[in-house]
């Protein structure tokens, strides 16, 4: 039997599994809040889940009970030359047809500022810019290349996929790499990490994905 604990006290506020659920090691089980942080605590091992001790919203005790599951034997992976087999068999893509580009530049269009005029429009009307637009002001023009774009909430267990994507892109935290007075310090040095907190996502809240951007 394995026996997962709470690592700290905290508040439940969103489980990713359920009991009869098969999870990888490392796969995160449950999201945990404390002083408005999230933390994710995740499988040490391969395991069959079997029972819920606490449930969402339940405020649990460092070292306290959350999961119990049964241990199981993880799929062998095949060998180097079956994959190399079984990838020479596959039809090879359409260097024309690039559906995967496409879902791809859509996806990112979720992103932007033009995505959430409302919520853009309201940070105007306040008299203050949004997250990527004060980082279009810092940076040198198209310098800007940015990571983490695609995180959203670790809410997918309460909310649509196209709810995250619409309220929460990025996560609320726009990262980077860009460069600052190029012109005046060189390219090298003006090369600077960028991060700007999105007040126009849940209002700033910092999420996990947030967290976990930040601290990459």
């Amino acid at each position: 039997m394995i026996n997962v604990r709470a690592p700290l006290s905290a508040q439940v506020i969103e489980w990713l599994v359920k009991p009869g659920d098969p999870v990888q090691a490392g796969a995160v089980l449950v999201v945990l809040e404390s002083m408005k942080m999230e933390h994710e605590v995740r499988a040490d091992a391969a395991m069959q889940v079997t029972l819920l001790h606490v449930g969402v919203g339940d405020t649990v005790a460092a070292g306290e009970m959350l999961v119990s599951a049964q241990p199981v034997q993880t799929e062998v992976q095949p060998s180097g030359d079956i994959r190399a087999a079984v990838k020479a068999h596959k039809a090879p893509e359409d260097p024309v047809c690039r559906g995967d580009l496409h879902r791809l530049r859509d996806r990112l269009a979720w992103t932007e500022d033009a995505a959430r005029p409302e919520a853009v429009s309201r940070r105007h009307a306040q008299g203050l810019r949004t997250a990527r637009e004060n980082i279009a002001a810092l940076c040198d023009e198209g310098s800007f290349l940015e990571y983490g774009a695609l995180a959203v909430a670790a809410q997918r267990s309460r909310r649509s996929e196209e709810d995250l994507m619409a309220n929460t892109p990025a996560d609320g935290m726009v990262t980077g790499i860009g460069s600052v007075n190029g012109t005046v310090f060189g390219e090298a040095r003006a090369r600077t990490v960028v991060m700007a907190y999105d007040a126009t996502v849940l209002a700033g809240t910092q999420g996990m994905r947030n967290h976990q951007k930040t601290d990459r």
